[in-house]
């Protein structure tokens, strides 16, 4: 657990951070782009699908017991007087950071955001990709910087609104809230259409079962985000897509608006208590089935961890989606 002055020593560099490189870990290479190899998007267009950088930032957060490991061996004493990017900026830095990064996650993004654009491509959906996207601004709003929030929500629409943007897709529950209930608020006059992509693979069902393998893919729990199911109440939709990919859902005891949490909002406070948290809810859920389908970047990280002591396969609604694809 940190003490108050590292968590306020933390929460001041996270913001120093985003505020100078856009990215809540520093990096400044563009890392966040690499899962759009071997697809062809157009350059410009007023469609545009937008990560957030979240699911890219899964090898990073997951590598931070290492690097928390490293950073103590470098500082006397033992003593860290930070995490997240006083680690990553003073002690370790970028290289070392980048070295750090668990492959598998890695792979996983990348799979996941380039299955979830293919899918929108076969289905007919024009979009463009901006390589030079910002960062959602998922951790200031979960750290409570709202005036940081603020700031960034609004430089983010500022770049929307001068590219003409009309509509913007979004792969995540937590950057489909900031931009849609949150960032609105800051943005003028400036209304783009904000969907998730889940309400349009909805909206294209009749050309997405032409795209899916006719097959059962067996039995799958079901693990409601809060982001998703509470704020932004997008409940049956995934269910749904689910049942068309050939997926028998099987509901755990607390489901959909009440779902428990997997801990994963806590952990840069409260490594143990989100370990805790995590490995309940995940208990819950192996009881139903060893096939776990989430919704949500930090859902699928933070479940993930503890797969292997309940032996159960924590799965993104994206691999889930490239297995009925067979891609």
């Amino acid at each position: 657990m940190l003490t108050k002055q590292a968590l306020t020593q933390e929460l001041r560099i996270l913001n120093s951070f985003v505020r100078r490189t856009g990215d809540p870990l520093g990096l400044k290479l563009p890392y966040w782009s690499k899962w759009k190899e071997g697809l062809e998007l157009p350059q410009e267009g007023d469609v545009v699908f937008f990560t957030g950088r979240t699911y890219q930032m899964l090898p990073y957060i997951a590598s931070l017991p290492d690097l928390l490991k490293t950073a103590q061996k470098a500082l006397r004493g033992g003593r860290i007087i930070g995490t997240i990017a006083n680690v990553a900026a003073r002690l370790v830095g970028e290289e070392v950071l980048k070295a750090k990064a668990l492959k598998i996650f890695e792979e996983r993004s990348i799979k996941i955001l380039n299955t979830v654009a293919t899918a929108l491509l076969r289905l007919g959906v024009k979009f463009t990709y901006f390589n030079d996207e910002l960062y959602s601004g998922a951790l200031l709003y979960d750290v409570g910087l709202d005036e940081n929030l603020r700031e960034h929500l609004y430089k983010i629409y500022r770049i929307f609104e001068q590219r003409e943007v009309k509509e913007i897709i979004c792969v995540d529950p937590h950057t489909t809230l900031l931009l849609r209930e949150i960032g609105q608020h800051f943005a003028d006059k400036y209304r783009p259409k904000i969907r998730h992509y889940f309400e349009i693979l909805l909206e294209k069902r009749e050309q997405l079962r032409e795209i899916v393998n006719q097959k059962s893919l067996g039995s799958f729990v079901i693990h409601d985000a809060c982001v998703m199911a509470r704020d932004l109440r997008i409940i049956e939709e995934p269910r749904e897509l689910l049942r068309m990919m050939g997926v028998t859902i099987l509901e755990p005891e607390t489901t959909k608006n009440e779902s428990n949490c997997c801990g994963a909002p806590i952990d840069y406070a409260y490594p143990e208590l989100s370990k805790t948290i995590a490995r309940r809810r995940l208990a819950e859920l192996a009881t139903v089935s060893k096939n776990v389908v989430v919704e949500c970047p930090f859902c699928l990280l933070n479940l993930s961890r503890e797969e292997k002591i309940f032996g159960v396969k924590v799965w993104d609604f994206g691999e889930v989606l490239a297995e009925a694809m067979a891609l």
